[in-house]
């Protein structure tokens, strides 16, 4: 409640950091319910704060009420896909959130699936950070079947770091970022520290040939991917618009660095 007050008394109060706090699902719940009364608040922090999926669903609620909101970062709390499912139906309604870091929670397919389908509906998400939860493939086909007949969107970047995806969660990631409207807006992409071997490497190829704005990408800590595959990947950024490759530690003789 006391989190709820603060930030309807403070007619000004555009940026809230709560990180390392015992904010629970009460502050999450008592803080959805502020920004339902859409209040100047542009930028949430609610980092380690012990929220669940009870409190995740009532602060999305109030997220997609809102229309000012544009930073929200809930990283390292134990949010699961009840939550990403209402933080999905949150993006489809906010037009304002353009920053959404789920880092480091309990994130499974379904929930992956709720917010490819957000991200396919808002106009103003730039970032989606979804690194260390347990997408797997089928987080990833899933996300990369919405991305495929997504609309115009503004997506620039997205972060799949350490979600156990394999060849065939990637390869269709990589498909569907070659298909979709997202060819030409997505900047950054990370597949960090996941199972990718030589066709997720051959199909990210073939993605970055396609794409006239990939700038970024950070397949690093991938064991499989191995010397065939980094030479895929080189083969399609020189055909791309690429600045960066990272591809430290992505053969079992790490000898592979940044292209």
């Amino acid at each position: 409640m006391g989190s709820e007050m603060c930030i309807r008394d403070s007619a000004g109060l555009e940026s809230l950091n709560l990180r390392d706090t015992a904010a629970g699902d009460e502050g999450a719940r008592a803080l959805g319910a502020a920004l339902a009364a859409d209040p100047p608040l542009r930028e949430l922090t609610l980092s380690r704060c012990g929220v669940g999926d009870a409190g995740g669903v009532a602060l999305a609620n109030g997220v997609g009420a809102n229309s000012r909101l544009g930073w929200l970062d809930l990283s390292g709390n134990a949010l699961a896909d009840a939550a990403a499912t209402a933080l999905g139906d949150a993006l489809a309604r906010s037009g304002r959130l353009g920053w959404l870091n789920l880092g480091s929670n309990q994130i499974r397919c379904d929930g992956a699936r709720a917010l490819a389908a957000g991200v396919r509906s808002s106009a103003s998400l730039r970032a989606l950070l979804l690194p260390h939860n347990k997408l797997g493939d089928a987080g990833a086909a899933a996300l990369g079947g919405a991305l495929s007949d997504g609309g115009a969107s503004p997506l620039a970047r997205l972060d799949l770091a350490s979600n156990a995806l394999g060849d065939v969660g990637a390869v269709a990631l990589a498909d569907g970022l070659g298909r979709g409207a997202y060819a030409s807006s997505l900047r950054d992409l990370s597949l960090k520290a996941n199972h990718l071997g030589l066709p997720a490497a051959a199909a990210l190829a073939r993605a970055l040939a396609g794409s006239a704005s990939l700038a970024w990408l950070n397949v690093g800590s991938n064991g499989h991917i191995g010397d065939a595959g980094a030479a895929a990947l080189a083969d399609g950024a020189a055909c791309g618009r690429l600045l960066g490759l990272c591809l430290l530690y992505t053969s079992p003789s790490p000898r592979d660095g940044l292209l």
